[in-house]
């Protein structure tokens, strides 16, 4: 299995914040890069699980993925 980092943040968040406002169900830390460690066999897999984790429906965008080793 390898290790992907995900460079994610989240729009509605950063939105939200951008107006002043706090946002009803994440942290305004989500405003600003986080980084996420997924193990998968491949980076389709950690892309499915991120998903899971963190769906794009909810705001969740990743700016970018690299393979960790």
């Amino acid at each position: 299995m390898a290790k992907y980092e995900f460079a994610v943040y989240n729009a509605e968040v950063r939105q939200t914040a951008a107006e002043g406002k706090d946002h009803s169900r994440f942290t305004a830390d989500w405003a600003d890069m986080q980084y996420i460690e997924i193990m998968a066999m491949n980076e389709e897999q950690a892309r499915g699980k991120f998903e899971e984790m963190h769906p794009s429906a909810q705001g969740f965008v990743v700016d970018d993925v690299m393979e960790m080793g």
